[in-house]
């Protein structure tokens, strides 16, 4: 065996070209290679052997769309996939911690909910806080079905963050889990400020590594639970207080939730694997790198 190409059957599968160029067993060199790639963990093995395909990913065509609906304050399906396809300088990051790494891919159930169109589930979310923008602010989320449906839900958000902000994206968190992973969801809310973010503001905030952005820790509990999905999930956008029936019953709920003597639990942890981390080089500006050196500068006493 050449031991100067152990790596041959990465670079050519043609074993008569392999021993033109002075192979003595290309056999041998391919099953060598072979062992050596498949001990190369599951997210960077390029063979991609045990990742069976999710179903997930959307089209152009649906992505157009989806473009469109934004436009018009339509039906928004969530992306789904969760990978980097496009240039391999995406890959590319700073401002990563090296202790939330992980070698696992991220990988949903099986997908088995995409065909049950006929048990969507809809739920109506709002969000709302007393004394906002003060020390004793409370916020609360609701969540409304149907009338007298056990996912009905007024949450009280717990920690220090207490906005209405943060009631509107917290009750999406604890709704998206009230739900089996595999039944097609569709969540209407009048916040704009939740919805965008989970759309068209996510690929710019993970690209930047969330630098610079408010509620992040909310945020990316959110988008985990949907990467997590198994299942169709789309947002709607309402205006509130504009008499739909939903939306004022979230409403009631969300109230409730503020006023509730005691927090309710809510997590916001997140397995490694699925922690989109670190500021991609390749869509690094200046003014982004300089937020994140100053939000990793060590406090002077």
């Amino acid at each position: 065996m050449n031991t100067h190409r152990p790596y041959a059957f990465c670079l050519c599968h043609n074993c008569l070209s392999d021993q033109e160029k002075g192979c003595d067993n290309p056999h041998k060199c391919a099953k060598e290679a072979l062992s050596k790639l498949k001990k190369i963990c599951p997210k960077l093995n390029l063979l991609g052997a045990g990742t069976p395909p999710d179903c997930l990913s959307l089209t152009p065509k649906w992505r157009a769309t989806n473009l469109q609906e934004k436009l018009n304050n339509g039906k928004i399906t969530f992306d789904l996939s969760l990978t980097c396809s496009q240039n391999l300088a995406d890959i590319f990051c700073i401002f990563v911690n090296p202790d939330l790494l992980s070698t696992q891919l991220a990988l949903c159930h099986p997908c088995i909910g995409w065909n049950l169109s006929c048990q969507k589930v809809t739920i109506y979310t709002d969000g709302a806080c007393l004394h906002n923008g003060r020390r004793n602010a409370s916020c609360g989320g609701g969540i409304w079905a149907s009338h007298g449906n056990p996912l009905n839900s007024a949450v009280r958000v717990p920690g220090p963050s207490q906005s209405n902000q943060v009631g509107e994206i917290a009750v999406i968190i604890v709704a998206i889990a009230l739900v089996p992973l595999s039944q097609p969801l569709e969540i209407i809310s009048d916040s704009k400020y939740a919805i965008e973010g989970l759309t068209m503001h996510l690929q710019t905030w993970e690209d930047h590594g969330w630098i610079g952005v408010e509620n992040t820790q909310f945020f990316c509990r959110a988008v985990y639970l949907l990467h997590h999905y198994t299942a169709m999930m789309t947002f709607q956008w309402v205006k509130g207080y504009d008499g739909i029936e939903g939306n004022k019953q979230s409403n009631c709920l969300a109230k409730e939730g503020a006023t509730k003597p005691i927090p309710d639990v809510l997590d916001l942890n997140i397995p490694d694997n699925f922690n989109v981390q670190g500021a991609k080089i390749l869509t690094l500006t200046q003014a982004i790198a300089y937020k994140g050196i100053l939000q990793r500068k060590p406090i002077l006493i």
